[in-house]
């Protein structure tokens, strides 16, 4: 429900296997981004404790299913505000979520399009900017003269500065 731009046959649930590949990597720096809300929380903590930094992103996951999920090993929250359940009057979602805990790290693209400048006052005052990771939303085009080009069979516009395919994601 929360795919943003990606292609949705790339996306995917970990299975035993997928799992078992995903713990054999051999590599030092490992973060894995998921919706909490279709992943089962035991795999959550075994990729936790396989050395991977596990955030939540492109969810839609409530307050309760967030901070459960926070509980069983995830530490942040990819890109805050963006593909991802939003405060409302009765659900904090996963913003409020992240928001409401000291330690949860919070990836925000802060160039006051995807993010507008006003919300990010709001969350520093919120957080301490210290727990912040700047996240950029670059793609393939960033720094070519063209105005659109083909990312996994869409085509990609270039729109006030922004990457948005056809339907304005």
């Amino acid at each position: 429900e929360k795919k943003g731009i990606h292609a949705e046959e790339f996306l995917t649930t970990p299975n035993k296997n997928i799992l078992q590949f995903l713990l054999n990597l051999k590599i030092n720096s490992k973060l894995i981004t998921l919706a909490p809300e279709v992943v089962n929380p035991d795999v959550i903590q075994k990729l936790t404790n396989g050395g991977f930094k596990v955030f939540a992103g492109h969810t839609n996951a409530s307050f309760q299913t967030s901070m459960h999920a926070f509980k069983k090993g995830i530490t942040g929250v990819t890109h805050l505000f963006n593909a991802c359940s939003q405060i409302s009057a009765r659900e904090p979602g996963v913003v409020g979520a992240a928001l409401s805990q000291n330690d949860i790290w919070c990836g925000l693209i802060a160039d006051g399009k995807h993010v507008d400048y006003n919300v990010i006052k709001l969350a520093l005052k919120l957080k301490s900017f210290k727990k912040f990771l700047l996240v950029s939303d670059a793609m393939a085009g960033v720094g070519f003269a063209q105005r659109s080009f083909e990312f996994f069979n869409e085509t990609i516009f270039i729109k006030d500065d922004l990457f948005i395919n056809e339907y304005g994601t």
